[in-house]
């Protein structure tokens, strides 16, 4: 085999990432390689690029992995390419190997729930916030080591959103019997944002300050309690910040409910922001006191006083040399009671100053006005530092369940990211020292797994070498000296120290000796510090005051005279520990608990500046990139093996190079890199290995080869496909152009012959009509005389004359058919005919003779034959009818007449239709009526008041009516005076009847479409006595069996019936029993005597 040159992917036709300043990175396509230079297709235009400007896009550009590292290049365009595309498609989490990287999309996304949870829950494979939850709690169970959740990002990259979705995901599968204290957790949550986070110009609620959360478990794996630490609280923010921003939430919240007040107070207008966009600081702030009650914080009304405190403190103004309080009653005054104090003493504390002199003696001394403004602000930073820190403590209380401690836990860290400002000062200096700090931990944690991995794998890793940042954090917190330290040496200066001598200190210490550290300019005022992320220049002013961050003797002395919550956030405050060595104490711990955990790494990124939903702003995304340590893994993962694949994988994809995979897969992957052929792509012994499980490859080039040889290879095995396939559709061409050819010939026979044949039967067929023409006329009479008239005897003689005529051409084939159908359709016709007319004869005998027996049989046959719509068949058909009506109506009268008391309603209509048709006994029946009309009427009045109810009026009717009578409703009359007496029983002996005016109104609650409005009517009708008369209706509703069914309940009434042989049934209308006179053969159900 000829030697394989290895392809650049500088050659022509290849993909390259190319710098670009909107888009960071973008893709073209080679055109031309210079020796510096290289040409590129940049979206149909030409661009021009140094070789330092571009990178290697690899052969994934369109994978759809879900981890970053299964690519075969990791490069700066690569990486950000991949996480683009994801977040347009609307996946906004990827991993890279155990890193998750979390884009903020700025929109809510349908990815969170409980239901989302529990899939998680049985498998944490796809990237997601619950997938790392999922697998620290996993560890945690199966383990029983303590584990870590490390969130980070810049301001605005959902850091705090994220650590809420880990502590909901904490809380769901883990809260158990201690659901309480799970959702305790959450509720944590608002209290700590409305006093820790603030309105920045990248994040409408960023946190100002570290968060360190310890989820405890108990012995079964549930949450116990939970203990937060914190770090780090910016209090400048308290005093001011910046153009378009607002100070923390609280201060706003307090104010909610007083419309336009939030500007008068300097604290708050300084921004120039009082309101943001979407958020109702007044729903806020309901919550937070929700929050504050379900953490048992009792004494939240000081804690409101002391908010409401700082905002008076803000209003005082200074004006002279000696900086007398010029509002003092409006702001001081206002103040000093909220916390306690008096406000004379306040005017004071914040106007002057004590110092003790020689041999003991103590001055007071004026402050100026610059200085009175000072001490304010000192003061009113010490007072909301003070309560956020007594909130924490609350808080820890609250989840704090007294039980004895327990190892097992997870601890969640909310810490703010990497800030590059374009005025950089103390609190950035230590923000990027924690930052540093977390990356040489995460370093090491990320090269450590590495190593695992290696030595798991049995593969060789002593040539394995990386250099982390450890000489970058010893500039902050190296012995004997650091930035820290000369600090803190500065501030021991008293009134002297100055912050551009500090920065003169740091140049001549650092300058020179420490790579990370650069001096900028001869003045201290500035000095930059080259960090894992890139370096910064901090500016020295301020320094020397941020980092003594305490009070003076007079302001402290002020505090512990104040009332109980006041004085304790003064009671600890004579320390002498600076900032910035509190914050080193304070991260050393925090690096020391991290160290016993199993970390776990979620890194932020923020989508755009503008907080646009779907918006990615490629530039800005990179640079996070940068700062989170994400090309610091891929750096350790490069140093080692960077591309790593399973052995079925790798023996799949590369087998073809050598034939075949026989044996297991590591067999094929071994005699894969033993070929020749493969063995000269790598320089090195350690360029690839095989492991226990997976292949490790050393760097992209190596696999690019390895690539393009297994194209070359499958190009010969294509070329040789493709000779097979063209010689086979030669050949089959060949063959089926020659079936073509008999087949065309086939077919010209058959139509030659087709054709011969139908042009006999055409020369048959026009003889044959030449011979008929003569007949044509015959044939037509005939149709005519046999087709029209229904009753013309059929002449024999005529048919057998067209049969006599035809018969000459019954052997000529060509008319033999048609002669023989015409032949057999005038015979048919002449049959039906005949019975047509046998049928119509019959019906006029019948009705000649006034049988109305044998005249309905033979309407009925006529109508089977279709015979109805005839005017003879149609008067039979009536007169028989008549005849029916005669005789029912003669069978009703001399009914009536036997037994005049058994008629009902119809007798008058009766009567006269009787008389209309000229029946005889019409006389007599009308004087038997007359005799029994009064009882009829009375019958008919009995029947109403039963259908109504009315027993009264059933008493009364039933005086007319004769007592031998056995008619229903006589009955149902007694059945009804029984019932109503029960009713009278069952309402009192002074309570009222049942009325047919309550019935109606009962019967409207049932049925009315507004139940409210019927029930009103009914108590305005029945007053006081209204749940005696709805017991009665409802004993009527269940018994009385002739009233109408209920359309739904009455009064919460299921109503029921009584069976016979068993307990209540549902009642349904399908088993009501109709009324007595409907059916007197059906035996009647009598009223039970009581209630069942």
């Amino acid at each position: 085999m000829t030697a394989l040159r290895r392809r650049s992917s500088l050659d022509r036709g290849e993909w390259l990432f190319v710098q670009d300043p909107q888009r960071a990175w973008t893709l073209g396509r080679v055109e031309r390689r210079g020796s510096r230079v290289v040409s590129l297709n940049v979206d149909g235009r030409r661009r021009e690029a140094r070789m330092s400007q571009v990178a290697e896009a690899g052969r994934a550009l369109n994978a759809s992995g879900d981890d970053l590292c299964d690519l075969d290049v990791f490069t700066e365009g690569s990486i950000l390419h991949h996480v683009r595309r994801r977040f347009e498609a609307s996946v906004i989490y990827t991993w890279v190997g155990s890193i998750l990287i979390a884009v903020n999309p700025f929109k809510k996304l349908p990815i969170y729930s409980d239901r989302i949870v529990d899939a998680f829950r049985a498998d944490a494979t796809a990237p997601h916030a619950y997938a790392v939850a999922s697998r620290c709690y996993d560890a945690l169970r199966e383990t029983g080591a303590p584990q870590s959740v490390l969130v980070s990002g810049e301001s605005g990259a959902g850091k705090t959103e994220t650590t809420k979705i880990i502590l909901s995901y904490i809380a769901r599968v883990a809260g158990g019997a201690q659901d309480d204290v799970a959702r305790r957790i959450l509720e944590s949550n608002p209290v700590l944002e409305a006093y820790g986070n603030a309105k920045t110009l990248r994040n409408d609620n960023s946190s100002r300050f570290g968060k360190w959360m310890t989820v405890a478990f108990d012995a079964d794996r549930r949450v116990a309690g939970c203990a937060i630490d914190t770090y780090l609280l910016e209090k400048s923010r308290v005093v001011g910040c910046g153009p378009g921003e607002r100070t923390y939430h609280a201060l706003y919240q307090v104010l909610s409910d007083i419309e336009g007040e939030a500007r008068e107070f300097p604290y708050l207008a300084r921004g120039g922001c009082v309101r943001i966009d979407g958020v109702d600081d007044a729903q806020e702030f309901a919550t937070q006191l929700r929050a504050l009650d379900a953490l048992g914080v009792t004494d939240r009304q000081d804690v409101l006083d002391i908010v409401a405190a700082v905002l008076h403190l803000g209003c005082a103004e200074f004006d002279g040399d000696d900086a007398r309080c010029v509002n003092a009653e409006t702001s001081i005054g206002r103040c000093a009671p909220l916390l306690g104090l008096d406000a004379t003493e306040v005017e004071t504390a914040v106007t002057t100053r004590t110092e003790r002199m020689g041999r003991g003696s103590i001055v007071t001394l004026r402050l100026t006005t610059k200085q009175a403004r000072s001490a304010r602000d000192a003061l009113a930073k010490a007072l909301y530092g003070g309560l956020f820190d007594y909130l924490v403590r609350r808080v820890n209380e609250s989840l704090h369940r007294g039980d004895s401690p327990t190892s097992s836990s997870i601890g969640v860290l909310d810490i703010f990211g990497f800030e590059v400002f374009r005025h950089n000062s103390f609190e950035q200096l230590c923000i990027n020292y924690a930052n540093e700090k977390l990356q040489l931990f995460f370093d090491a944690c990320v090269f450590g797994e590495e190593l695992r991995t290696y030595e798991e794998e049995g593969v060789p890793f002593a040539h394995v070498q990386f250099e982390d940042n450890a000489r970058c954090v010893a500039l902050f917190d190296g012995r004997p000296v650091n930035l820290f330290s000369l600090l803190d040496d500065e501030c021991q200066g008293g009134e002297g120290a100055r912050d551009d001598r500090f920065g003169a200190k740091c140049a001549a210490t650092f300058a020179r000796k420490n790579p990370h550290f650069e001096a900028r300019g001869p003045d201290g005022a500035q000095f930059a510090v080259r960090h894992f992320a890139g370096a910064v220049a901090y500016e020295t002013r301020g320094f020397v005051a941020k980092n003594r961050d305490k009070l003076s003797t007079t302001l402290k002395t002020l505090g512990a005279t104040g009332n109980r919550l006041v004085a304790s956030f003064f009671a600890d405050d004579a320390r002498t520990k600076t900032l910035g060595s509190a914050f080193r104490k304070q991260l050393a711990g925090l690096t020391r608990v991290l160290e016993k955990t199993q970390p776990h790494f979620i890194r932020c990124i923020k989508s755009n500046a503008l907080k646009q939903p779907d918006a990615f702003d490629a530039p800005l995304c990179l640079e996070q990139l940068r700062y989170s340590g994400l090309f610091e893994a891929i750096r350790i993962r490069r140093a080692g093996y960077a591309h790593r694949e399973t052995h079925a994988s790798f023996a799949r994809r590369y087998a073809v190079l050598v034939g075949n995979a026989i044996g297991s897969p590591q067999e094929t992957c071994e005699r894969v890199l033993a070929a020749p052929a493969v063995k000269g792509l790598f320089d090195g012994p350690f360029d690839v290995c095989v492991g226990r499980t997976k292949v490790f490859i050393k760097d992209g080039r190596a696999r690019g080869a390895l690539e393009r040889l297994r194209a070359q290879r499958l190009g010969r095995f294509a070329k040789l496909i493709q000779a097979a396939w063209r010689a086979f559709r030669a050949r089959f061409g060949a063959a089926r152009r020659r079936r073509r050819s008999a087949l065309e010939r086939a077919k010209r026979a058959r139509v030659a012959r087709s054709a011969a044949s139908i042009l006999n039967r055409w020369a048959r067929g026009a003889a044959c009509r030449r011979a008929l023409r003569g007949q044509r006329e015959r044939i037509s009479a005939l149709k005519e005389a046999y087709g029209r008239d229904a009753g013309r005897p059929v002449d024999a003689a005529a048919l057998r004359d067209l049969e006599t005529a035809l018969l000459p051409w019954r052997r000529r084939r060509p008319a033999q058919r048609a002669i023989r159908d015409l032949v057999e359709t005038v015979a048919a016709r002449c049959a039906v005919l005949r019975r047509n007319g046998a049928a119509l004869e019959a019906v006029e005998a019948a009705h000649a003779r006034r049988d109305a027996k044998a005249l309905q049989a033979r309407l009925r046959e006529a109508q089977a034959l279709g015979l109805g719509n005839l005017p003879p068949i149609r008067a039979a058909a009536d007169d028989l009818d008549r005849v029916h009506r005669e005789e029912r109506l003669a069978r009703d009268l001399d009914a009536f007449v036997a037994d005049p008391l058994r008629a009902g309603e119809d007798v008058p209509a009766l009567l006269d239709a009787a008389e209309a048709v000229g029946l005889g006994g019409v006389r007599e029946a009308r004087a038997a009526y007359a005799r029994v009309e009064s009882a009829l009427q009375a019958r008919r009045r009995l029947r109403a008041a039963c259908e109504a109810g009315d027993d009264e009026a059933a008493s009364q009717a039933l005086t007319d009516i004769p007592s031998d009578s056995r008619w229903p409703e006589v009955a149902a009359a007694a059945e009804l005076r029984r019932m109503a007496a029960f009713e009278r029983l069952l309402c009192g002996e002074s309570g009222p009847v049942l009325t047919p005016a309550l019935v109606e109104l009962c019967m409207r609650v049932e049925r009315a479409n507004d139940p409210v409005a019927a029930e009103a009517a009914l108590a305005d009708a029945a007053g006081d006595l209204m749940p005696r008369v709805v017991r009665a209706y409802k004993w009527r509703r269940c018994f009385c069996t002739w009233l109408p069914p209920p359309d739904g309940e009455f009064y919460g009434l299921d109503v029921r019936r009584r069976g016979r042989d068993g307990p209540t049934s549902p009642r349904a209308p399908s088993s009501r029993r109709p009324p007595p006179w409907v059916s007197p053969t059906r035996s009647r159900r009598a009223c039970p005597s009581g209630p069942t």
